[in-house]
């Protein structure tokens, strides 16, 4: 069997190339270096672990998110992320926010802000941070 180990970014992983009995060694070292680029590709377009949630926000996920919306979402959504979500994680840095901080935010939202604006910020959350994790 032929198996290649690696790390891909911090995290070390194995892949099953082929068998050894199917496979020569310059077919599995081409299957390597296919697999390699596809990795290298993938951690080449990831934000920066130092990146602020405010860089992000601006740079990045807004953006996005703009080119997806219709005009009149685009209005309403973009002040609302940057007033709540910017104005409260904007000097975070973003891998460092966690599901129990972004919790509580929500929670203290909930005793001020009404059920579907809370809702909304919640949705906003899912969105930004599929953007930064994509499955």
């Amino acid at each position: 069997m032929w198996v290649l180990l690696y790390r891909d970014g911090s995290t070390r992983k194995y892949a099953t190339l082929g068998l050894y009995s199917k496979m020569s060694k310059s077919q599995a070292e081409e299957r390597r270096d296919e697999l390699l680029n596809e990795v290298n590709t993938r951690n080449a377009s990831a934000p920066d672990p130092e990146i602020t949630f405010g860089e992000f926000l601006e740079g990045v996920a807004l953006p996005f998110l703009r080119s997806k919306w219709k005009r009149s979402t685009a209005v309403t959504t973009q002040n609302r992320i940057k007033h709540h979500l910017g104005g409260e994680f904007a000097e975070k840095r973003l891998c460092s926010l966690g599901l129990k901080e972004l919790q509580v935010f929500l929670n203290t939202k909930a005793q001020t802000l009404s059920l579907s604006v809370v809702a909304h910020l919640r949705w906003d959350l899912r969105a930004v941070f599929s953007i930064h994790r994509p499955v």
